[in-house]
């Protein structure tokens, strides 16, 4: 999505192939928090996921596994709730849930059933709300890395 690391601050590095990029502010004791991550598979592999979704071009698909992530509640950031909606509308030919149903047409009008790529108020609306949980995955992330 975004060619440049969110933080300006800090240094980046690249562990192995795994980890990729991964922004690290001033203060923090880097070698500490690769460490850390190198011995916690699980926690290598959310930022694993975190990574990929994060230089994934498309936003659905980046929603698709973004939601690998959100699903885990040790994860999941507060006030992201109707994230499962976003994912049920790009992820499924049509909506038949109703409560998705009513989100999704509270947001994109009566009708909205399935998500069309080639609208633009579809693709903004899939767009906000990866940006918006990418930039929560990532503070929660941090916060696990003890950054």
């Amino acid at each position: 999505m975004a060619s440049q690391p969110r933080s300006t601050a800090g240094v980046l590095i690249r562990v192995a192939n795994s980890l990729r990029l991964m922004a690290i502010p001033h203060g923090a004791p880097p070698l500490a928090a690769v460490e850390r991550v190198v011995l916690d598979p699980w926690l290598t592999q959310q930022l694993n996921l975190y990574n990929t979704a994060y230089e994934l071009k498309d936003h659905a698909t980046a929603i698709r596994v973004l939601y690998l992530l959100w699903e885990d509640r040790t994860l999941r950031p507060k006030r992201t709730d109707d994230f499962r909606h976003v994912r049920h509308f790009v992820s499924h030919s049509r909506i038949n849930r109703p409560s998705t149903v009513r989100f999704i047409e509270s947001h994109l009008g009566p009708g909205t059933d399935h998500y069309q790529s080639f609208n633009r108020a579809h693709r903004e609306f899939v767009r906000g709300w990866r940006q918006r949980v990418e930039e929560a995955l990532e503070a929660t992330l941090r916060h696990q890395l003890g950054l």
